[in-house]
């Protein structure tokens, strides 16, 4: 069975450490931990973070904890391990390494036999379907000029690492990724430095979530960006089904249909607008298709969407916009009016 505890930071907290041992059996001491090192090209096993890991297995109780740095090793001693650690650093270095020694190979032969894999930000994003990402925000990373991104894919999820605290750095990061998901059609999973995701088999488990988070018991939010300004659509009419796990009991409530009669832009009745004016609908939480409706005085008016953007028609006054939502779960509309002039 497939056992992998996809992170941000490694095994940075109680929770974490908790969910990884439970994969191991009672008398795990002398178990043997592999700590991929590939991931940092200059200073590799020197690195702080590497000697943070190994003296992190250390102090929970692990005797055998080396370094593997697949670039220059033998890649049959990855064989030997009955955990492999995917370190941070650099995932297209990583990713290049691993396909150009053959390691991704074997380290797909032991994720199908079951050995544990734990990844830390760049090593949990190899793990997953595609590097995609790496080179949508880092081009300049892809110092090999690789066209193939393709990734482990030992898990479909695909995480952004560090969410939040990227998020302090990047004010225009959310909106970024939510282009990126319009742009590739996938879901992102963004993660904190203190949240992971569980693997076992084909059931997935989220570690340091609330019940909020983890069971989103409000519907999405739509933003709609134009150039450097940000508004938020108002929900109209809306069915959500819940999920919320009470001591293992999962249970589902739908969320009754409602109407909100309140005009659409935040802080703003309508927003001014020029003729052919693009708006990116960014949700933070991708659905699988989208309508547009669009109304000038009471009549319908044919509009396109194309990668999750809108173009405002050739039509001066006041323009209605119904945007319909759906998710396997749900369906949400939203409302927004602009003023062309």
């Amino acid at each position: 069975m497939k056992k992998l505890l996809i992170t941000a930071s490694g095994l940075c907290t109680e929770a974490i450490k908790k969910a990884f041992f439970e994969l191991l059996p009672e008398k795990f001491s002398n178990l043997n931990i592999g700590i991929v090192t590939t991931s940092q090209p200059k200073l590799k096993e020197k690195h702080p973070k590497m000697i943070l890991v190994k003296n992190t297995f250390h102090e929970m109780g692990f005797k055998n904890v080396e370094f593997i740095d697949i670039e220059f090793d033998n890649i049959n001693k990855l064989r030997k391990f009955d955990i492999i650690f995917l370190n941070g650093g650099y995932p297209l270095y990583l990713s290049y390494h691993l396909k150009v020694s053959g390691a991704d190979i074997v380290l797909k032969e032991l994720i199908d036999s079951g050995i544990v894999f734990i990844g830390a930000s760049a090593g949990s994003m190899v793990l997953g379907p595609d590097n995609n990402i790496c080179n949508y925000f880092y081009p300049e990373d892809n110092t090999f000029g690789v066209t193939d991104f393709s990734a482990l894919n030992a898990t479909d999820i695909r995480i952004y690492p560090h969410y939040e605290e990227h998020c302090r750095i990047n004010i225009n990061l959310a909106e970024k990724i939510s282009e990126f998901e319009f742009k590739y059609n996938c879901e992102v999973t963004r993660l904190n430095n203190d949240q992971a995701i569980l693997v076992l088999g084909n059931k997935v488990y989220k570690i340091g979530y609330s019940k909020r988070e983890t069971y989103v018991d409000k519907t999405p939010s739509l933003k709609l960006i134009l150039q450097a300004n940000s508004f938020e659509a108002v929900k109209g009419e809306q069915s959500w089904t819940i999920h919320k796990n009470n001591d293992d009991d999962i249970k589902s409530e739908i969320i009754p249909k409602g109407i909100s009669e309140t005009i659409v832009i935040k802080e703003s009745n309508t927003v001014t607008i020029p003729a052919k004016a693009t708006i990116l609908l960014s949700f933070n939480n991708k659905p699988s298709n989208i309508t547009v409706n669009i109304y000038k005085d009471n009549k319908p008016i044919k509009q396109e969407i194309i990668e999750g953007k809108i173009k405002i028609p050739e039509l001066k006054g006041s323009i209605m916009y119904e945007i319909v939502a759906n998710w396997n779960n749900a369906t949400v509309s939203y409302r927004f009016s602009v003023n062309v002039n």
